[in-house]
């Protein structure tokens, strides 16, 4: 009873309003809104995981938004969002627990709260999926995967987490929950730790793909091997042309 008479109070004093264009909404997301950020949307399912939409848009938007500019109550568009889907739902609905890619100590600190655990904490209330704050953590506080190069990411995401409590996860499914997928190193990680302390099956969902940090990578990767390719036969042929210039006297 006084839980109801505060969320009326809460309500009235804090009306709920779409979070992208202020209007009053119950769903913190209105049918407009909704629409421009589904144009965005892709269904990904694949042995690397299940995303969502494209990190472009106003949905790259609202997650710098939700991240880095202290609008944590975001959280409430993107977790009805995905409510809104059915066949996400269903997907969330088949494994027994969901846990959030966790901040390590320091970062949270910074940030005042883990934009993947209130997503997956409300996810987890409506749908009636466990989750835990005490059973995947961060013991490795790594500069954010966007700021590493392709080749040191894997390397700086390894051992940063942990499992702790693994009789939580023992013979569960477990669905590891994170905003974005870049190249995966950190989910995959997260991933392999869980399925080595005994998880019956792990996948990934993340609200956003990042194809255009991927492909610009893959693409600066291509064109600096050509390049250093270029310039070792470059090189070979200066040499081999300033010996014969030498050699014929010219």
């Amino acid at each position: 009873m006084f839980k109801k008479i505060f969320g009326f109070v809460l309500d009235f004093l804090f009306p709920r309003k779409c979070g992208v264009c202020n209007k009053l909404n119950d769903n913190f997301v209105c049918k407009d809104c909704l629409k421009k950020i589904n144009v965005f949307k892709i269904y990904n399912f694949s042995e690397e995981g299940i995303w969502i939409y494209r990190y472009e848009g106003i949905v790259r938007n609202l997650i710098i938004d939700y991240k880095f500019k202290d609008k944590s109550y975001l959280c409430e568009l993107f977790a009805n969002c995905i409510l809104s889907d059915g066949v996400v739902c269903k997907i969330i609905k088949k494994y027994d627990i969901i846990l959030p890619v966790p901040l390590h100590k320091k970062r949270f600190k910074e940030r005042g709260y883990n934009q993947s655990k209130l997503i997956s904490d409300i996810l987890a209330q409506k749908l009636g999926v466990q989750t835990f704050d005490d059973v995947l953590v961060k013991i490795k506080n790594t500069l954010p995967q966007g700021k590493n190069l392709l080749h040191d990411r894997r390397k700086a995401i390894k051992g940063a987490f942990c499992v702790e409590n693994p009789d939580k996860i023992r013979g569960k499914n477990v669905l590891i929950f994170d905003d974005i997928y870049t190249t995966g190193n950190t989910a995959n990680e997260c991933k392999k730790i869980i399925e080595e302390s005994g998880a019956k099956s792990v996948e990934i969902l993340t609200i956003a793909k990042d194809y255009i940090l991927w492909n610009g990578g893959l693409n600066v990767c291509i064109i600096s091997c050509f390049m250093i390719i270029g310039f070792k036969y470059v090189s070979y042929y200066s040499l081999l042309y300033g010996l014969l210039n030498h050699k014929s006297g010219i």
